[in-house]
């Protein structure tokens, strides 16, 4: 009985089971009929399903009743599809992804193409990653060192890390 089963969409709000069968058996003898509720609100999500006892039943159904009004809605009524073995997945979103959010492009602090902005790595030794470079800065320290830091920060650093008993975070630091 593969044929007989149908979709029933636009179906009012207020439609139930008991009327939905009453509407389609008058025009032959209907198997079950289910309105489909949303387990969240408990409330018709807008379609449902009937089943025919035989195929001209349902044949005849789609032909008589399709657009026709039922609680005051045109109804669309169509041959349902056949189920798919579909894989539950435990937060029922399907195949999309958990967590909402798109996968990130690379950048930002956590690696990725550099614009010669931001903090680059102490590794870096004050080379220059985009920023201008000259041999005589306001402080006497070398000029811009391209890591996101002026001199006056890497001086201030220095004096944070002499309290931690003379061993900073950059390597000219270490006099080995």
């Amino acid at each position: 009985m593969s044929g007989t089963r149908l979709y029933v969409g636009n179906l009012a709000y207020g439609t139930n089971e008991a009327s939905l069968r009453n509407f389609f058996e008058s025009v032959g003898e209907v198997k079950s009929a289910e309105v489909v509720i949303d387990r969240a609100t408990n409330r018709s999500k807008g379609f449902g399903f009937v089943e025919m006892m035989a195929v001209d039943g349902a044949q005849e159904a789609m032909e008589q009743l399709n657009g026709q009004p039922l609680d005051g809605r045109p109804i669309k009524i169509d041959f349902a599809k056949p189920k798919e073995d579909r894989p539950r997945s435990f937060s029922g979103n399907g195949d999309r992804p958990s967590g909402g959010y798109a996968p990130r492009p690379s950048g930002g602090y956590s690696g990725g193409a550099s614009s010669g902005s931001g903090y680059s790595s102490p590794a870096s030794n004050g080379a220059s990653s985009g920023g201008a470079s000259s041999s005589g800065g306001a402080s006497g320290s070398g000029g811009a060192s391209g890591n996101g830091r002026n001199s006056r920060d890497k001086d201030k650093s220095r004096e944070r890390d002499s309290d931690r008993g003379g061993r900073g975070r950059y390597s000219d630091d270490y006099d080995n």
